[in-house]
């Protein structure tokens, strides 16, 4: 007889395949992208289900991950508005290589996810914003 797992987002139907635990309930994380800018990037992410504990994030430009970051950063307006502790957010320094007078699409998502807030676009060339 064939086992059944769940392994992430499907079924293994391979007997004697390893066991994984089920992806987290994605319905209990919120992440958002805010202030965008030619010096920075600003977002938030919360798991619901742990208010207290920063969770890791990762910012996408043009799809691709700039790498994890801990959303650890304490805002009031996030503290007032019930997200947890408020320790959600993050700040990250723009990367320079992206000031080359082309559009990017930046995104923040919530790290080993799908899971990813709007997307905003922006254009810096130097010191300059469009």
């Amino acid at each position: 007889m064939t086992k059944m797992r769940f392994i992430g987002f499907c079924l293994c139907a391979v007997a004697g395949c390893s066991h994984a635990a089920p992806p987290p309930e994605l319905t209990s994380y919120e992440v958002s992208l805010g202030l965008v800018n030619c010096e920075k990037i600003h977002g938030w992410g919360w798991d619901k289900a742990r208010p207290d504990e920063a969770i890791t994030l990762e910012v996408f430009v043009d799809d691709v991950s700039l790498g994890p970051i801990i959303a650890d950063r304490y805002r009031e307006d996030l503290e007032k508005a019930g997200k947890g502790n408020g320790k959600h957010s993050f700040v990250l320094p723009y990367p320079e290589k992206l000031k080359d007078g082309n559009e990017h699409s930046i995104q923040v998502g919530i790290s080993g996810t799908e899971m990813r807030s709007k997307v905003k676009q922006i254009q810096c060339t130097g010191d300059s914003e469009k």
